[in-house]
């Protein structure tokens, strides 16, 4: 491309350039001249500017500023004043904004990215201190509309959006069709309306005529997760249930909970009937918790519930405690923290339980039988296994009769007796635990026989006949359930000593020192 080619080239964008800028200036111009102030007037019941919590203080004269209340739904206004300046920032209120003026301001400057700018707009009235007044600003985009509806204190939508209850005074509408609607329980209407800009700047009114709808409602019920919110239109309507009467068409309703995803209905609405609806229930947050236990086949509860044990098991976010069960084992509980989509893992041991404890207190009783029948109670500790146990047995067999003759004269019968053994134990053994439930304790130990009369005629001479002996033996073991275990325990005892009675009565009784017996019973330990 030659240079003359590329200087005509730079000229056209120039010219264009030019041009734009110049329709540019002129929109802007345009829309500046559109912005204007539809009236201006003093409140002299509103005591905005003097109550404490919303006035403010002038720093020009140190008097209350007034305050100018400018009607308007759009933001993003600047507000200049000149060289004294507003009194602190503009406060944007629903459909208004609040400025403060020093007293005696003349003039203001309105300037907006969209509207353009009302450049130098004098008060009608004089800016007092301490006074409020109302401004009803025209960005110059639309027309004001009061807009009344045919049932007073309607709910009133424009263009599906909710702005207030009728009557709507001086509420600004851009330019263009616009769709109200009213509703006021059963009462509901609409209308199509449209703004235009026919020059004149006149305020507009409009009424949204209503009708009884009746016909068109049916009753409805939703029901879902009875701790889950029910949603529709950002409110919440009720908790498991909802009841109530909708106008017939096509609702969306959400059900919300604590640590749950939301979830979203849709149902349609018929009229002059009874609508059912089974709302979704909200979807829990879910971690996951992965055990291993020892044993592993122990049984598995979740919150008293029992489950299959699987290695990662799928659970609701909270806290949930988590039990083990097995035979011969302690049970174990313990809570777990579960979070949203997070594992937690743990190793759990349980504690075998200890049927036979090598550091215990027992007592218990027995039937004793072989060379002679009695009852037995014995009493015992073991202390790192090692047994040290007494016991008493109460001899129930009784003796041969023994006949009784005058010493001096042998054949002068003087009385008879029946007798029974009694023994008196002292046992000290090792306690071997075999299996979970059995176990053997060899002892060896002391017991001293005794003998008792029970006289049957005549007169029988006092004895004391007992006899010394070393016992031998073994205390066989098995406790089905804890601190209760039932025994058998053979012995051997050895006379070691006799007194002379022992051995006179033992001879014509029939009771011998020593020899064998066995213990069955039962014991309680702790």
């Amino acid at each position: 491309m030659t240079n003359k080619a590329i200087a005509t080239c730079r000229g056209i964008l120039s010219r264009c350039a030019a041009v734009v800028l110049l329709l540019v200036g002129a929109a802007t111009a345009a829309v500046a001249q559109n912005m204007t102030v539809k009236s201006f007037e003093a409140l002299p019941n509103d005591l905005t500017a003097t109550l404490a919590d919303t006035k403010r203080t002038s720093r020009t004269d140190g008097r209350d500023a007034a305050v100018i209340k400018i009607q308007t739904r759009e933001k993003d206004f600047n507000f200049d004043v000149g060289s004294i300046s507003l009194v602190g920032d503009p406060v944007y209120k629903t459909g208004e904004i609040w400025i403060y003026l020093p007293s005696r301001t003349q003039k203001i400057t309105i300037s907006h990215p969209r509207f353009g700018q009302l450049r130098d707009y004098f008060f009608p009235l004089p800016i007092e201190s301490g006074k409020t007044y109302l401004m009803v600003l025209d960005p110059g985009v639309g027309r004001y509309v009061t807009i009344n509806t045919a049932v007073a204190r309607s709910a009133v939508f424009i263009n599906g959006d909710s702005v207030g209850i009728s009557p709507l005074v001086n509420h600004y509408l851009l330019y263009g069709k616009h769709h109200l609607m009213a509703r006021n329980d059963r009462m509901q209407g609409e209308i199509d309306f449209d703004v235009v800009n026919d020059g004149t700047g006149a305020d507009l009114a409009v009424t949204i005529p209503m009708e009884d709808q009746s016909a068109h409602y049916g009753q409805v019920f939703v029901t879902t997760d009875p701790d889950a919110a029910i949603v529709y239109q950002g409110e919440i309507k009720g908790v498991g249930e909802w009841v109530a009467e909708l106008h017939e068409g096509d609702y969306v309703i959400e059900t919300r909970k604590i640590n749950a995803d939301p979830s979203r209905t849709t149902f349609t609405v018929k009229p002059k009937q009874v609508n059912r609806v089974q709302a979704l229930p909200p979807v829990p947050h879910r971690g996951y918790l992965s055990l291993y236990t020892r044993p592993v086949d122990a049984e598995l509860r979740i919150d008293g519930k029992h489950i299959d044990h699987k290695e990662t098991i799928e659970l609701p976010v909270g806290n949930h405690v988590i039990g083990l069960s097995r035979k011969d084992y302690y049970d174990l509980e313990k809570e777990y923290r579960i979070t949203n989509r997070q594992t937690v893992m743990d190793t759990l041991n349980m504690e075998r339980i200890q049927y036979l404890h090598k550091n215990q207190f027992y007592f218990g009783g027995a039937y004793t039988f072989g060379s002679f029948s009695g009852a037995t109670a014995l009493l015992g500790f073991t202390y790192a296994n090692i047994d040290v146990q007494v016991s008493y047995t109460f001899g129930i067999s009784k003796s041969d009769v023994a006949n009784y003759y005058d010493l001096s004269n042998n054949t002068q019968w003087t009385g008879r007796a029946e007798y029974k053994l009694n023994v008196i134990g002292a046992k000290l053994g090792y306690q071997i635990p075999l299996v979970t439930h059995f176990g053997i304790v060899p002892q060896v130990g002391f017991a001293a026989h005794l003998l008792s009369s029970s006289v049957l005629d005549g007169t029988v001479p006092d004895q004391d006949a007992k006899a010394a002996c070393a016992t031998v033996g073994a205390k066989f073991i098995y406790s089905p359930m804890q601190h209760f275990c039932l025994f058998a325990a053979p012995e051997y005892d050895i006379a070691v000593s006799k007194g002379k009675q022992y051995q006179a009565l033992s001879d014509a009784i029939g009771f011998s020192a020593g020899g064998f017996f066995c213990h069955v019973g039962i014991i309680l330990n702790f």
